[in-house]
Parts: C-alpha cells; structure tokens; sequence
C-alpha cells in the first residue's frame, strides 16, 4: 500500500499517517488497519486513536518494541486479508434549524447569498459520513457538507456553545455532544443525546457510519432538549 508514513511518537507511540486529503477512500484505509490489528489482539498494544487520514497507537514498551510493531503493522497493509469490519449504518438525527436559535444561521445565509430555507434544504438532502471522534467525548465530524456551504470558523471561539449544537467549520459539519467552548458556525440543534456516560462511556454513533438528519418543529425540539440554550 502506498503513500503510508509510519513513524515513532515518544517512546510509546506509533503514527501511521496515509494520503494528505480527507476522503471516505483514505478514511476507509485506516479502519481497515484499526480492525485488522485489532483482530490480532497483539500484546502490548493499549489503544487506537483514529482520526481523518491516520492512526495513532498507543503501546507498551515493556510487551513490544516498536521495529516488532511496525512488522506487524507493514504486514496488515502488504497483505490481502479476511477482516471483520462492523457493517455501516445510517442514523438519523432529528433537528431543529432556525435563526431563532441557532446564531450563525443568519451569517451564513448573508456569506453565500443564500436563503436560510435554501441552506436548511441543502442540509436535510445529504447523507453524512462520519469520520472520527475529537474534541469532546462524542463529538463527531462529519463528511459530505455541500461546497457551496464550506464557510470559515469563527475568529474567536464561543467560550460556551450548548451541547446539541450543529455546526459549520470549513468544509465539516460537526456535532456538540456536551455544552463547551468552540469555533464552529452554529446552524441547528439536536435533542438526540449522542453522549451516554456508563461504565463503558457509551456513543450512539461510531466511525464509519452515515448520519441523514430529520426536520423537526420548535415545539419538538424544545420538548425533547434536556439542555440549555445559552451561548457565550
């Protein structure tokens, strides 16, 4: 497999970093690696951080040296394998867009001269890919955004925006699952909760499924949001 840097990160880490672009192909690629070492259930190998286009694995040295690791990693992507991957599902989200609430709406409306109803529309039509977990546990980033929506962050971070929250950030949508500072354009909100806080530190929503969001009125979400709508 081409274009794959594998490098050390302190004395127990290790990067694996594909093709520089954000893609389903190259995202793809590191779940494939994920599971496949995964499967292997290789001593001394604590934990996978996946992001956009790498993987980061977290070892012991005491159990495995990294020229053993990375054999074992070269040997996963030179050779064609069986390996079990949990099949994608497409979850929807039920959303509540509207300038009432949402503050950046408005701004993104004004940026690419179109109407909000024209906006909310190019929404609901597309199915997005999920590509990783960041920034917050259950927070996720999305694939798939319409180019004519790309829109920049913020300048300046909100220091608080409520969990629920759907945002805009470059050419990502992503999802607030608890209330936090951040940069994204805020558009809509969900009362799906995507975090639940149990001994396993369940998530709704893993890498590698598709999301499809649901219109949904102001007296449902409101009846339905079990948080606060307050940014700062």
């Amino acid at each position: 497999m081409s274009q794959v840097d594998i490098r050390e990160l302190g004395d127990s880490g290790v990067l694996i970093r594909f093709e520089e672009k954000i893609s389903i192909k190259t995202n793809s690629k590191v779940h494939f690696l994920l599971n496949s070492l995964s499967n292997k259930k290789i001593k001394g190998i604590e934990e996978f951080v996946p992001s956009y286009r790498s993987l980061l694995i977290f070892y012991n040295p005491l159990e495995i040296s990294f020229d053993d690791l990375k054999e074992k990693i070269l040997n996963s992507l030179n050779k064609k394998e069986k390996v079990f991957i949990k099949r994608s599902k497409i979850i929807e989200i039920p959303a509540y867009f509207g300038k009432d609430l949402a503050p950046d709406l408005d701004f993104i409306s004004k940026y690419h001269n179109l109407s909000e109803e024209k906006i909310i529309n190019f929404l609901l039509e597309k199915i997005y890919y999920v590509y990783m977990y960041g920034f917050l546990p259950g927070f996720i980033y999305l694939g798939g955004l319409p180019k004519i929506l790309h829109t920049p962050r913020l300048d300046s971070p909100r220091v608080l925006i409520p969990k629920g929250s759907i945002g805009i950030g470059g050419e990502q949508l992503g999802i607030y699952s608890l209330s936090s500072p951040g940069g994204f354009r805020i558009i809509g909100f969900t009362y799906l909760n995507l975090f639940e806080i149990d001994e396993n530190l369940k998530v709704k929503i893993s890498e590698g499924d598709f999301v499809k969001f649901r219109r949904v009125s102001k007296d449902e979400f409101l009846k339905n949001y079990d948080g606060e709508i307050k940014f700062l």
